[in-house]
């Protein structure tokens, strides 16, 4: 006879219950979670042992009985907390790690992780990401916040992040490595950048240009617009330091190139010689004015970088504003090299131009050049508008990327295809060139 007869009930099955490391996890909300600002308690503004609540995503201090984030876990019911410094999660008030697998994605957005494997996947022009509310982004193509007034420094930040040489070497890098601050936050900034694993398809350089407006003694900050030439010096400028402090000479090596310089007073014949390196190459604009015709319509005047390259590839005297004359002869090209094209300065006056009075010549270019025979190639082009008020006009920064054989336009958080025979048509003012 069969051990169960046929009317019995049949045994109901236990439900599975959550293991210890399960408990509170389905609190957690993803969308809510923000890891790009400074790591301070938001309540002792302290930097010193600071944790991220995973239920509402702010930050608090400590974890033992009485700290900040113990009593947040008791008065609010938000349990699960990560640890900035080490990555483990803990629940209190139990105050017991969790270390599920679960979590993993949570711990990459605040350090994503890179291999050899992860880096050729760029090399793929059709691979793509998607965040946690189902939008398509490409990973470095995507935008930065402008909190208040730093898209100068936004635009900087996106065209150096997109030198191969120095995203990959980063985005390989440790941490541990590293005991410069500067460092650190460059590194964690171009891993978000450049991950494939983003909550939200924008990112914050808060953490990073908090740090630089410290460093900078407020002169680069986010509340006031600045020139992205001024910005892109002192940063370079920096992170040779920097980067040259914890024996990486990085920096150098990409951007450095070397010239010499020949002045004399005009009608003098005693000539004066200098050897120097630098960062950039700066290109005046002939200084042409806006020609109005009789329908008030503006005729913008257009030169082809071919021709302004001549006072550094012909060896052209310069005449400078205070009757100098010079020659300049580059030494040695760097690996990339960057142009400026000074649009806020009149050499000829030595005056200082307004956004308004800015010389808006437009300078024609190809997407590969050759200067002294070496070739290069452009894979970010720095570019200047202007947002029209009342009170006066002000400055806006986009940057266009290269992207295979496509370009990308980016202005702050809005990510746009652009068609690259158009490029020169914007007041093109930095540009970085890949030797090829």
């Amino acid at each position: 006879m069969s051990r169960h007869s046929s009317d019995e009930e049949p045994t109901a099955k236990r439900a599975k219950l959550p293991t210890t490391d399960e408990i509170y996890l389905d609190t957690i909300d993803r969308k809510r979670l923000d890891f790009d600002f400074e790591k301070i308690c938001s309540v002792t503004l302290s930097n010193i042992n600071v944790y991220g609540c995973l239920v509402c995503g702010k930050y608090f201090q400590g974890r033992s009985h009485s700290s900040i984030a113990f009593n947040h876990s008791i008065n609010e019911d938000h349990h699960v907390f990560i640890n900035f410094n080490n990555l483990k999660i803990y629940v209190l008030p139990e105050n017991y790690e969790v270390k599920s697998t679960m979590l993993n994605d949570i711990k990459y957005q605040v350090l994503p992780s890179y291999t050899e494997q992860d880096l050729k996947k760029f090399q793929d022009e059709g691979f793509k990401s998607v965040d946690l509310n189902g939008n398509d982004y490409i990973p470095g193509y995507i935008g930065l916040n402008n909190m208040k007034a730093n898209d100068y420094s936004n635009v900087v930040i996106q065209a150096l992040f997109h030198v191969p040489l120095i995203r990959d070497k980063l985005l390989l890098s440790s941490l541990d490595n590293f005991k410069n601050e500067m460092n650190k936050r460059v590194i964690i900034l171009i891993k978000k950048l450049w991950s494939s694993r983003l909550f939200r398809n924008h990112i914050s350089p808060h953490e990073l240009l908090q740090y630089i407006s410290i460093l900078s003694n407020k002169k680069f900050n986010i509340n006031e617009q600045k020139d992205p030439k001024d910005f892109l010096v002192w940063f370079l400028n920096s992170l040779g330091k920097s980067f040259k402090e914890d024996g990486e000479g990085l920096i150098s090596k990409s951007f450095q190139g070397k010239i010499q310089i020949q002045s004399k007073k005009e009608n003098d014949d005693q000539v004066k010689e200098v050897v120097t390196k630098f960062w950039l190459l700066n290109i005046d604009l002939p200084p042409i004015p806006v020609i109005k015709d009789n329908h008030e319509a503006k005729h913008i005047p257009q030169v082809k970088l071919t021709k302004l390259l001549d006072v550094y590839q012909k060896g052209e005297e310069v005449l400078l504003a205070n009757g100098e004359v010079r020659k300049y002869k580059i030494l040695k090209l760097p690996k990339y090299l960057i142009l400026h094209f000074d649009r806020f300065k009149d050499k000829a006056l030595n005056l200082d131009l307004s956004v308004k009075d800015r010389n808006q010549t437009m300078v024609e270019f190809h997407l590969e050049i050759e200067i002294l025979g070496v070739k290069y190639k452009l894979i970010s082009n720095i570019i200047h508008d202007v947002s029209e008020s009342q009170d006066e006009d002000q400055s806006d920064w986009k940057v266009q990327l290269k992207h295979h054989s496509e370009w990308f336009e980016i202005e702050n958080l809005i990510v746009k295809p652009k068609e690259k025979e158009f490029l020169f048509l914007n007041e093109t003012y930095l540009q970085i060139w890949e030797r090829v």
